[in-house]
């Protein structure tokens, strides 16, 4: 059984109050149009908003990127950005044009780019051809770690609506500039 301290380094939570990289995220997201709160969810889940964090598959940063996702994102300039992933900016970047890659290849499915960040591609390729490209029907027979990945993303992603929907009513949007604004839905 794991002492308290164990239990608590292992603990995760949402964190709605951290504002901190809102414009990173509104630019980049803006950029290759992605939700900014899929980014913000997957940043919360990944490192829990630690620009130095390090997994123990050497995956850095606030998106926790692999040196292998970063070549397959900058190709002949993966060994700059590499060297600079602990750089918000560079790192929220390349999460974003990572998890951008996947949405385009699932057609903009959430549930299988997330798999695929998480997992990886081939890990995830095979399982699907072996469910049948199924993989809402098939969520049970996902690795653990994959699971757990889903429940985590969906209690930030619903954190961080329900905030937005007390701050600033039924909708809201982070423009480029950081500002906060809402639109109202007619």
């Amino acid at each position: 059984m794991a002492n308290k301290s164990q239990k608590k380094k292992n603990e995760w939570k949402v964190i709605t109050d951290n504002y901190k990289y809102d414009k990173i995220i509104a630019e980049h997201a803006e950029k290759w149009g992605v939700d900014p709160d899929l980014v913000k969810s997957i940043i919360n889940v990944e490192s829990s908003f630690k620009p130095n964090a390090v997994s123990a598959k050497n995956c850095k940063g606030l998106m926790q990127l692999s040196k292998d996702a970063t070549s397959t994102i900058w190709g002949v300039q993966a060994d700059e950005k590499w060297r600079g992933i602990y750089d918000p900016d560079i790192n929220i970047e390349t999460g974003t044009k990572y998890i951008k890659k996947w949405l385009n290849y699932y057609e903009g499915d959430v549930n299988k780019a997330l798999a695929d960040y998480n997992w990886g591609h081939g890990n995830l390729r095979k399982w699907l051809e072996k469910y049948k490209n199924d993989l809402d029907g098939n969520l049970d027979k996902l690795p653990k770690e994959t699971r757990e990945y889903f429940e985590k993303y969906k209690k930030a992603k619903e954190a961080f609506d329900k905030q937005k929907s007390e701050e600033f009513g039924e909708c809201h949007w982070i423009t480029k500039d950081g500002r906060h604004i809402c639109i109202e839905n007619k």
